[in-house]
């Protein structure tokens, strides 16, 4: 029942396969909804987890999509049907063969062609055409075939964090918002912070910040990696019956036992978690703001992490003068900043910037990349020191960013250029 639940955050382990549909009760309410083409959604339950665990052969994708809160009046949440708009959507893959669990944000705002019905956000695909319209459009995005969906609710984020303890996450910036109709108070203080289930809830929602939509994506992403860790852990073998109640009141998919059997043995197996970001940019157009993908650098990304077929097309060089390092000094001394960018640059790095940019814990040098993870061996063999992390979590459009921490070491420059 953990497990299944971590798969639905798009966590570590996790899998099943099932053919994405929408609840019956879409076409009733969207004109352009179609009806369900395979078994009605369910809730999970503990029953269908009562099975031998069986790792599954080859890579298998599917969606993950959190609905957004409704309201039917000042502070009085309507009734949770699952066919709203989607606050946030995760394209998970399962990979046996490396033993890795991908989990690729693509942003609610992503401009995407919906059919008959022109242009629209990607997070308005299932109150329109049903979730099977979600997946068409996650498909035509990606290039990936989804095999199955899972919906929740924010109830799910906030009970689950509950039931675990808490998670802790590293708040960057203070974070001061209110939202008094939607009864949304969010003021957090910069620095580390262990979040209740109600903060938790309000920190993936919070995107008042200087990236909207694209911040809060990074903050699911920093969310869902201390929620892993907590789910991973011995102790939560005693919040059992908790998750129980979570899963069979904030939770719908179509999800079989045998799909379960294999999210279980791919959880035995302790994969590794890697994180992505759709590439793209902001866009306004029409008045109205989108995130416009990057299709080439999309398309460069998913070839190379989730093995979608290769086509004709001029693919990014990991050459250091075209590779982009950006450092962000997080918690270092000025002269240490200093030696990393002169060490860097005697390896042979040409395209090294300082920026300023949110993320990274003070204490702690993270190399991070979600583009060709050869690219951010070399710089972290160029620099010598810090945690290196396959993640969307860093400075936008960069090959490889370094949150540099105060355990960042002067480095010794090389003395040749390779």
């Amino acid at each position: 029942m953990i497990a299944v639940l971590c798969a639905a955050l798009g966590l570590e382990g996790c899998y099943w396969r099932q053919q994405l549909t929408a609840p019956s009760s879409v076409a009733s309410r969207h004109s352009h909804a179609k009806q369900p083409v395979a078994a009605a959604p369910h809730a999970l339950s503990l029953g269908q987890f009562l099975v031998l665990p069986k790792r599954p052969t080859q890579r298998i994708n599917f969606l993950v999509a959190g609905v957004t809160p409704e309201y039917t009046g000042y502070h009085r949440l309507a009734p949770e049907n699952f066919t709203g708009l989607t606050d946030s959507m995760i394209l998970a893959q399962l990979d046996p063969e490396h033993n890795s669990v991908r989990m690729l944000s693509l942003p609610r705002d992503t401009q995407i062609r919906l059919g008959d019905l022109g242009v629209h956000k990607l997070n308005a695909a299932i109150a329109l055409q049903g979730a099977d319209g979600l997946q068409r459009a996650v498909e035509q995005l990606t290039g990936l075939k989804l095999s199955g969906y899972v919906l929740i609710n924010l109830n799910a984020v906030h009970d689950l964090t509950d039931a675990v303890g808490g998670v802790e996450v590293y708040v960057p910036e203070a974070m001061n918002y209110d939202d008094t109709a939607a009864n949304l108070h969010i003021h957090f203080p910069a620095g580390t912070r262990r979040l209740t289930g109600s903060e938790a809830a309000a920190y993936i929602r919070f995107r008042h910040d200087a990236l909207g939509d694209i911040g809060r994506v990074k903050r699911q992403q920093a969310y869902l990696r201390a929620l892993g860790k907590e789910l991973l852990s011995p102790q939560v073998m005693m919040h059992l019956p908790a998750l129980s109640t979570i899963l069979s009141e904030d939770t719908r998919t179509d999800a079989t036992q045998g799909d379960v059997s294999a999210a279980l043995g791919m959880l035995l197996s302790h994969p590794s978690l890697e994180t992505y970001l759709y590439p793209g940019r902001f866009l306004t157009q029409d008045g109205v703001s989108y995130w416009e993908p990057d299709q080439a650098t999309a398309h460069t990304m998913l070839s190379q992490q989730f093995g979608v077929a290769v086509i004709a097309q001029p693919v990014r060089s990991g050459s250091p003068v075209q590779a982009s390092v950006r450092v962000v000094n997080v918690g270092a001394k000025n002269e240490v900043v200093q030696g990393v960018l002169k060490a860097l640059t005697q390896a042979g790095e040409h395209n090294i910037q300082v920026v300023r940019s949110t993320g990274g814990d003070p204490s702690h040098t993270v190399l991070l990349s979600q583009g060709d993870p050869a690219v951010l061996e070399r710089v972290h063999q160029e620099l010598g020191f810090g945690e290196t992390r396959i993640s969307g979590e860093g400075v936008l459009n960069a090959d490889v960013t370094i949150w540099l921490g105060s355990d960042a070491q002067m480095p010794v420059p090389a003395t040749t250029v390779p």
